[in-house]
């Protein structure tokens, strides 16, 4: 009787060393590379934002766009508005404001490089967010200094009311 439950406990140990214990690896493995994954295609989708930022301001005599959507005339591509983590789909490009995930704060005059576009750092596990500055800069930024950095007063993702002319606010290094 001993030598059955012997061979039946280095069965079961042999079956799970052959195949849920590579199982279980791959799923920690998946989960721990896919977040820098996550985090460089946001960055590349803020880097395309950035270059159809700068063709509206070149376009505009300087002048920043008043939402984030004014921007789909030089950038085409719904994929661009929706950061990789969140797990959101895209929409219809003309709607791009309702549902994009990422937030845009018109820069402040007198404002020399502050930051522009952001994701939530919730679509990237808490751990932090990219952030576009004004000087085309795109950094992570970790979630403990996340609200010091953003100084989310007057950032949104939200259809803002377009005024009928353009605002000219100080030019960064989106154009030059």
């Amino acid at each position: 009787m001993k030598t059955t439950t012997t061979w039946i406990v280095a069965v079961l140990a042999v079956v799970f060393f052959l195949f849920i214990f590579p199982e279980l690896m791959h799923l920690l493995w998946h989960r721990t590379h896919k977040e820098p994954v996550r985090r460089a295609v946001c960055m590349n989708n803020l880097r395309q934002i950035s270059l159809a930022l700068r063709a509206h301001t070149n376009a505009n005599q300087g002048a920043f766009p008043q939402r984030l959507g004014s921007v789909t005339t030089f950038c085409d591509h719904a994929k661009v508005f929706v950061c990789r983590g969140s797990g959101s789909h895209t929409g219809e490009l003309a709607r791009v404001d309702e549902w994009t995930d990422y937030s845009y704060r018109l820069p402040k005059p007198g404002e020399a490089n502050g930051p522009m576009v952001w994701c939530n750092p919730k679509n990237h596990r808490k751990q932090g967010a990219c952030v576009l500055f004004q000087n085309s800069s795109i950094v992570w930024v970790l979630a403990e200094d996340f609200e010091r950095t953003i100084r989310t007063d007057g950032g949104t993702n939200q259809a803002l009311a377009a005024t009928s002319e353009p605002t000219s606010v100080i030019t960064g290094a989106l154009h030059e």
